[in-house]
């Protein structure tokens, strides 16, 4: 199932904690496999968030996503129940086993997180709000990167956890770009949210309107990367050039996309995960 859903959330997270545990290995006078802690936990919660999204959301995947595994009938409900329930069970298990609050943390988070996000429970359901869906993304992709440090630094490394000025950096525009993805994800499912009252941002102004908005405030993004860049003497040529090209890409493909075809913006949305992804790598 988490093929079919959110593969460039999934990615982006992993390629966090996998870069970020290889770099703190580096640093270690003995190989461990730390990363694998991280990883597993998280895979296993995110296949968590996979599988509640798409058992809340079967009737809007039907005309949105027919072709999710619940939508298009490939897997029954109690199939996918068991899923949902065993991968959180599993995540929680080995994030406690590991003995380390901050990763215990993570999965917290990511848990309270797509519960808020899909459950159709009274104040929950944030999926449905305008700026609460985008949030939980800005949780789930920007904010759980401090824990996960703080379980580097350590339950790994075995020294104090501080803040850092890159830390916050990195925080900060992974923020930017998880709340910029949680919006340019309706593109494509405007169609269905309309019909289930999904007061998404793509609903209330229109796709039109929320293309340009969210293309600009990744520019921003890219911009305030190319500053922090600038004033740093560490690989500056390359961060630059990698940063400048990929904010140039993504501003001329945003001008090729069809808002009225399903594939234009979809393929536009995937390009935007793809090019969060860049900028975590060149970070």
């Amino acid at each position: 199932m988490v093929v079919h859903y959110k593969p460039r959330m999934i990615t982006q997270q992993l390629q966090l904690r996998v870069f970020g545990s290889f770099q703190e290995e580096a640093h270690c006078n003995q190989p461990s496999s730390s990363f694998i802690h991280v990883i597993v936990p998280t895979l296993l919660m995110n296949t968590f968030l996979t599988a509640l999204n798409q058992i809340c959301d079967v009737e809007i995947d039907k005309i949105n996503k027919p072709y999710l595994p619940l939508a298009s009938g490939d897997l029954s409900r109690g199939t996918a129940m068991a899923i949902c329930i065993g991968s959180a069970i599993l995540s929680f298990t080995l994030a406690i086993m590991s003995g380390s609050p901050p990763l215990l943390s993570i999965q917290i988070l990511g848990f309270l997180s797509g519960c808020a996000y899909s459950l159709p429970l009274p104040f929950l359901r944030w999926k449905s709000h305008t700026f609460m869906a985008p949030l939980c993304l800005v949780i789930m992709m920007g904010l759980t990167a401090l824990p996960f440090c703080m379980h580097m630094q350590q339950y790994v490394l075995g020294r104090p956890f501080v803040i850092t000025r890159p830390l916050i950096f990195m925080v900060a525009i992974m923020s930017i770009f998880a709340f910029v993805n949680g919006l340019l994800k309706d593109l494509p499912d405007v169609e269905g949210d309309k019909k289930f009252g999904m007061n998404t941002l793509c609903v209330v102004l229109g796709k039109e309107k929320v293309l340009p908005l969210c293309v600009n405030m990744m520019l921003v993004g890219y911009g305030c990367a190319l500053v922090a860049e600038a004033s740093s003497s560490f690989m500056i040529n390359k961060l630059i050039i990698g940063h400048s090209i990929l904010a140039l890409i993504l501003w001329i493909q945003s001008k090729k996309v069809d808002l009225d075809n399903f594939e234009s913006t979809f393929g536009f949305c995937m390009l935007t995960w793809k090019a969060s992804d860049r900028l975590l790598s060149f970070t």
